[in-house]
């Protein structure tokens, strides 16, 4: 008999946010392909003959961090990130990504997909911060996210990224600003999981429709990034340009523990 594939998810893998990134990259690679340009649409494309992504579904669940995976950015490139985000390396994250891709832009030039995904309200917590077990990286985020806000409020005004209260967002930001400046341009799509139930029955607010979704981003993101971020392409000076986006999307599941 064929050997059967298993599949081990955590328990807080089985609902949310993460299960539906999951299921959203399983499938066929044109499925997946499509799927990813259609979140990215019309600023770019993802083929599925000549791009990667991660995660690819169920077999294959995980999530990327640029500093040290090898399949989104050079070497070179990798080691200028780990440089500019951390001081002491070991034992040390860059963030995690629920949704890279490679894609080609609508120039036709070669950039990354980066997928933030959100299935409830609670996602967007009020009390998120950088969460370092070393304080000198926590100082140097620190340092990096306002270096970073005081580059884009030159190009924008209305930046306030910082290591809280709006950590994960702020680093989101920053890390799209960073590739731009090191050559690589970037979409960064904030992606808005639909009627996630299983959320709501565990007390959890679910967004009903795109428009409920937008609504919570922008209202979360107020005072940290501008609004205009979300609808303006923005070119960093001798580098390459990242574009912020709101998507959403409904993956329906029959979650329930037996």
């Amino acid at each position: 008999m064929p050997r059967r594939e298993k599949v081990v998810l955590a328990k807080k893998e089985l609902a949310g946010s993460r299960l539906r990134c999951l299921e959203f990259t399983s499938g066929s690679r044109d499925q997946v392909a499509a799927r990813l340009t259609e979140l990215m649409s019309p600023h770019g494309t993802v083929d599925a003959r000549a791009h990667r992504w991660m995660p690819q579904g169920f077999l294959s669940k995980w999530e990327a961090q640029l500093g040290r995976t090898n399949a989104f950015l050079t070497a070179d490139q990798r080691e200028q990130s780990l440089k500019w985000w951390l001081v002491k390396r070991r034992g040390a994250q860059t963030p995690n990504w629920d949704i890279v891709s490679e894609c080609q832009m609508s120039d036709g030039e070669p950039g990354l997909l980066l997928v933030e995904a959100k299935a409830h309200d609670r996602e967007l917590g009020a009390d998120d911060t950088c969460k370092s077990g070393n304080p000198d990286n926590r100082k140097n985020i620190g340092e990096k996210l306002s270096k970073a806000s005081d580059e884009l409020e030159k190009l924008l005004p209305g930046w306030n990224l910082a290591s809280q209260p709006h950590y994960q967002l702020s680093n989101r930001f920053a890390w799209s600003w960073q590739l731009a400046k090191m050559g690589v341009p970037v979409v960064l799509v904030y992606l808005g999981f639909l009627n996630a139930n299983e959320m709501s029955k565990a007390g959890q607010s679910a967004f009903a429709t795109h428009e409920a979704w937008v609504s919570r981003v922008l209202e979360y993101a107020g005072g940290t990034i501008p609004p205009e971020a979300w609808r303006l392409s923005i070119v960093a000076p001798e580098g390459a340009s990242f574009r912020a986006v709101l998507r959403s999307v409904q993956v329906d599941f029959d979650v329930h523990e037996g």
